[in-house]
């Protein structure tokens, strides 16, 4: 069970990011047709009692408001270093691009690619998963790959 925590981490941690600063560059974008942008880049570390999580963030986010809907789209990219003491025990990258559209209608949907490789000890592990949600209900839920 830890290990899928050490695995699933960084992904929470990056949607995290795009979704907290999605909607705070949306609610300050208030003019019509007017694009926004933000650079998405930031480096921390975290310990738990035995090990250190190290993340490094880049990417870009987009928000557009035209009156009748809103987009908001992110493309980033987190690298995560594990470490126990001063020794690398694991590595993971996630690669995502997720788009939100909000409608003045009430309609909302939301689609997410996200591409993930992390490794910790001998445990290696790949994943493409592909998600879209329309008005609050799933249409598409994809996921290949595993781990070995």
């Amino acid at each position: 069970m830890r290990k899928l925590i050490r695995i699933v981490a960084p992904v929470v941690a990056a949607l995290a990011i795009a979704l907290g600063g999605a909607s705070a560059a949306l609610a300050q974008s208030g003019s019509a047709a007017v694009p926004y942008s933000w650079d998405l880049d930031a480096q921390w570390c975290f310990d738990d009692v035995v090990l250190q999580y190290c993340f490094d963030v880049d990417g870009k986010a987009q928000f557009v408001d035209t009156g009748d809907r809103s987009t908001v789209t992110t493309t980033h990219r987190m690298h995560t270093v594990i470490s126990s003491g001063a020794v690398v025990v694991g590595e993971s990258t996630v690669i995502t691009t997720e788009r939100f559209v909000f409608g003045v209608d009430g309609t909302y949907t939301q689609q997410l690619v996200q591409l993930t490789r992390s490794s910790y000890g001998d445990e290696v592990c790949r994943i493409a998963l592909v998600w879209r949600q329309a008005d609050f209900g799933t249409v598409v839920d994809h996921w290949s790959g595993g781990c070995a």
